[in-house]
């Protein structure tokens, strides 16, 4: 498998369970791989999917404390607030998903 295609492995396991642990993301990830992981590659496949799924949290950390700054709390949102809100999120996304990527190569 390329690194594309581990990442988007990844990337449907942390999206189908979202509070799953990185110890069991690496599981699934591996029972999806099968044989492809031998035994011992396992501790590099561990810290590398554990790296990514820390990256992962990291990053919506920052989005989080972002929105939280800008916008306060998000009970109290009126119109204006909502659509400058989902502006931000949208732009924020956007420079997100336009950065290269390995598919880019």
């Amino acid at each position: 498998m390329t690194p594309r295609e581990i990442a988007a492995a990844i990337a449907a396991i942390m999206t189908a369970v979202p509070s799953t642990s990185p110890s069991a993301v690496v599981d699934r990830l591996c029972n999806t791989l099968g044989s492809v992981v031998p035994a011992t590659q396992r501790e590099t496949t561990n810290f590398s999917v554990q790296f990514a799924v820390e990256l992962h949290r990291e990053l919506c950390e920052f989005l989080f404390r972002d929105i939280e700054n800008s916008f306060g709390q998000l009970d109290h949102l009126d119109n204006n607030t909502v659509v400058a809100f989902l502006r931000f999120l949208i732009e924020t996304l956007t420079m997100w998903h336009r950065r290269p990527s390995l598919r880019d190569n």
